[in-house]
């Protein structure tokens, strides 16, 4: 028989409050995941030498690599900037030999490049590059190299 005078009925009811406010803290993470996930943000927007671009920020880039989605990132720096370190899985495509090698950057993935900081050249010069060869998807990473290890973000050798 079950001795009602020894249950203490107020862990009982604090118990019952933590579960029901743990749940209900899931059911609106799992609202709001997928509100945002619906709604449309537009990129963020920087002027590169009178011409308006898409960036990207350095912590959804690493977010990006990490998670293995579709994106082409390539090193607008030279060969040597490069060998001495650049982001993970991006090329080599130094701003000078873009033109020639233009076809190497595919169109049905989101393209991303970078350069060595804030005042680098070569970013406006491959957006425009781009843009007149009817690239549609693609960012400059605010900062380049610069910001990303700034991030505390590593380099590759």
């Amino acid at each position: 028989m079950i001795n009602l005078k020894r249950i203490n009925y107020k862990k009982i009811i604090k118990a019952g409050t933590i579960i029901a406010s743990c749940l209900l803290i899931f059911l609106i993470g799992l609202y709001l995941g997928s509100y945002l996930e619906k709604r449309k943000v537009a990129p963020l927007k920087i002027n590169l030498g009178g011409l308006t671009q898409s960036i990207i920020q350095a912590d959804e880039l690493r977010s990006k690599i990490k998670w293995g989605k579709e994106v082409f990132i390539f090193d607008l720096r030279t060969k040597e900037q490069y060998d001495d370190g650049h982001i993970r899985t991006a090329a080599s495509l130094p701003e000078k030999e873009l033109l020639g090698r233009i076809g190497e950057i595919p169109r049905e993935k989101e393209v991303i490049i970078y350069c060595q900081n804030f005042s680098c050249e070569e970013a406006p010069q491959a957006t425009m590059v781009l843009d007149s060869a009817k690239y549609k998807n693609f960012r400059v990473l605010f900062g380049g190299v610069e910001e990303w290890t700034n991030q505390g973000n590593r380099l590759t050798k």
